[in-house]
């Protein structure tokens, strides 16, 4: 007998997302993706399930027709104007199938603050494609919110971690803590090594980037300190200004999922200090998931999804947006403080363990949308 098929359409595809595709067991899983910005995926990476590229709309609703789905995943109509545009296309070829439909929701900022005076125009594009699913997952509180508000009902809203998953805890674990020659840190002798600070994401002004310099400069003053910058964008040019003035900072560049558990291994603490916008607050911060699954203590702020997602005070420390002194303060206290530190560490990964495991979130996921089709 074969297995009902589930049509997964995606704007940009990314490594973290594709690969847990792997692990669906009940359906056969065909991947549309319009394009790949991200840089991190490998050719490989496209073979992991049937994964197919669309050049346009039209393009994909031709090829979702012939698929035939049983199941037909739809992109999130607040991501962007493309985003809107394929959740159309999917919606439509769900209803000409007679296929079951859902999407994923991961929009939280208020509405009226992302879109402004075409907020209430929105609201009626989501109410329109959230009463035809037949379940939409919110991955964070503020989705629910946004949903709640144009008056979907509880019962069809799901929190839950859909299409992020989590974090592979078999790739990002505290295993072999200290592998990563302390040399590429311009570390020297290992006897003498500085607390390492590491910055995992984009560089972009939006996850504190500006914050992450100005704390560094403080918790210098203090304790000699290596701040490490793993990533790409236009805050790159600031980041390796404050480098040529300090012999504590290191600018790495990005760096493939694969290597990145080394990194947070030899990582004293993560930081992450995401600041909200006008259109844009952290939906989750997966940053902070793959150090909590290293073991490696976070230390992030009160924005958007993050204390939704990591807990205050047990895995790291959560302080108030665009506040360098309390980022500072947050920092000294795990590198002064081992115990602590070891702590926080092990609670991070107990709960990565629980809550987090990529493995374990696909097949709790994979039940609920094998409910749809009644399937055991």
């Amino acid at each position: 007998m074969s297995k009902p098929i589930l049509a997964i359409v995606t704007q940009a595809i990314r490594n973290d997302i594709q690969q847990p595709l792997k692990y669906f067991s009940k359906f056969r899983i065909v991947h549309f993706y319009h394009d790949a910005p991200y840089g991190d995926m490998s050719r490989s990476d496209f073979d992991v399930v049937d994964t197919r590229k669309f050049m346009s709309a039209s393009d994909l609703y031709r090829k979702l027709v012939d698929l035939r789905p049983d199941i037909v995943q739809g992109t999130e109509p607040y991501a962007s104007r493309k985003a809107l545009m394929f959740s159309r296309v999917a919606l439509k070829v769900a209803k000409k199938t007679n296929a079951k439909y859902f999407f994923p929701m991961l929009e939280n900022r208020p509405t009226e603050s992302r879109f402004g005076v075409i907020a209430p125009l929105m609201k009626r594009i989501l109410k329109s494609f959230a009463d035809e699913a037949d379940i939409v997952f919110a991955l964070n509180s503020g989705a629910r919110r946004n949903l709640q508000e144009v008056g979907i009902d509880d019962g069809k809203i799901i929190t839950f971690l859909w299409g992020v998953w989590g974090v592979d805890t078999k790739l990002f674990s505290p295993k072999e803590k200290g592998t990563l020659p302390l040399a590429s840190l311009g570390q020297g002798d290992t006897n003498k090594q500085s607390p390492v600070i590491l910055y995992v994401g984009r560089l972009v002004e939006e996850k504190g980037i500006a914050e992450i310099i100005e704390a560094h400069k403080k918790i210098c003053v203090i304790k000699k300190t290596k701040l490490v910058f793993i990533g790409r964008g236009p805050m790159e040019d600031v980041i390796k200004a404050y480098a040529r003035s300090s012999t504590n900072v290191v600018v790495l560049g990005a760096k493939p999922q694969k290597e990145l558990p080394n990194y947070f291994r030899v990582a004293t603490l993560s930081i992450y200090p995401s600041v909200t916008t006008q259109k844009w607050e952290e939906q989750i911060g997966t940053v902070n998931l793959q150090a909590m699954a290293c073991g490696t203590p976070v230390v992030s702020t009160l924005s958007g999804a993050i204390p939704e997602y990591v807990p205050n005070g047990k895995a790291g420390l959560l302080v108030p947006e665009h506040n360098p002194a309390e980022l500072a303060k947050a920092c000294l206290a795990i590198i002064n403080n081992p115990d602590i530190a070891k702590r926080y560490g092990n609670f991070g990964r107990e709960l990565s363990e629980q809550k987090y495991d990529t493995i374990k979130n696909v097949a709790k996921g994979e039940k609920i949308i094998a409910g749809l089709l009644s399937l055991s």
